[in-house]
């Protein structure tokens, strides 16, 4: 039952979208290689055995993975340990607002909206399948992301996704994308480095100031943009924010790599486990002997 050959038709037979059903009727009728009891206690003791060694594997590579999100962190959160000057953050910012809600698509007038379900793991959006929603001219003008403004989800039912933050590149800068209401825009003065503060909000001292401040309300989690301005940020120089930030970036993408292929390892090590046992359970190969 865990091989893909029973698995693949069961998912087929399922029915239902808010919660998927499968179709027992159709399930028993599924034909399955019943050999004899001697041949299925060796199939299933082999089995055993295989998944056994390829699942120390895979908990090996999910333990390195772990070790290597730890030292990320670790890089980042020393970046910003110095003596710089101390700042209150809405005091280097042009702009610090809210999201538009819009109306339901038109097909008119729609744009697309970001929203914090499409933020990526390393901070970036993915644009693929934005929300689309009728919004007001001045709401489209208000709502307008640019290059460098920071994007922060201020509401979710999550606290860890509370405070995530994205730096809008120029692929959505020129896409003429707009941002919702349950997210707050950064625009900062030239006295601070769009990528600086961007990397900043990723410091476990951040993380950890924003868990304190956000509220709880009818089951969501909220971090008021008011309270977002009284955040206290380092102020280095515009070179030392540059060069931090340019350290970050080489510095994180070296571990980065190492995880996609500590990642890839398990994906495939996945693949060979399943194959293993449909082609065991199938009577595709050779089942050979515990000596």
């Amino acid at each position: 039952m865990l091989s893909s050959f029973f698995l693949e038709q069961v998912n087929a037979s399922t029915y239902g979208t808010k919660m998927p059903r499968a179709n027992w009727d159709f399930i028993k009728t599924i034909e399955v290689w019943a050999p004899d009891f001697d041949t299925q206690r060796c199939i299933a003791d082999y089995l055993d055995r295989e998944t056994a060694t390829i699942d120390a594997l895979i908990a090996k590579q999910v333990e390195l993975m772990n070790r290597l999100r730890e030292r990320r962190q670790a890089v980042i959160d020393r970046a910003f340990v110095s003596t710089s000057e101390i700042v209150i953050l809405r005091r280097h910012l042009v702009l610090n607002d809210s999201g538009a809600w819009g109306e339901d698509p038109t097909g008119a007038d729609d744009v697309a909206v970001l929203r914090s379900t499409e933020q990526t793991v390393d901070g970036y959006w993915a644009i693929s399948d934005p929300a689309l929603r009728t919004l007001s001219q001045t709401e489209r003008q208000n709502t307008r992301l640019r290059e460098g403004d920071l994007i922060v989800t201020k509401t979710s039912g999550s606290f860890k996704h509370v405070g995530k933050t994205t730096l809008v590149d120029n692929e959505v800068a020129e896409g003429g994308y707009g941002f919702g209401n349950f997210m707050q825009r950064l625009r900062l003065k030239s006295t601070m480095i769009p990528k600086f503060l961007w990397w900043f909000m990723r410091t476990d001292q951040a993380r950890s100031w924003i868990n304190l401040v956000a509220t709880t309300s009818t089951g969501l989690m909220n971090l008021n943009g008011s309270t977002l301005g009284r955040m206290e940020v380092p102020l280095p120089s515009l070179v030392e924010q540059r060069e931090i930030a340019d350290h970050l970036d080489r510095e994180t993408a070296k571990i980065d790599a190492l995880i996609a292929k500590a990642e890839r390892f398990i994906e495939l090590a996945q693949e060979r486990r399943a194959a293993l046992i449909t082609a065991a359970v199938t009577g595709q190969i050779e089942i050979p002997t515990e000596d």
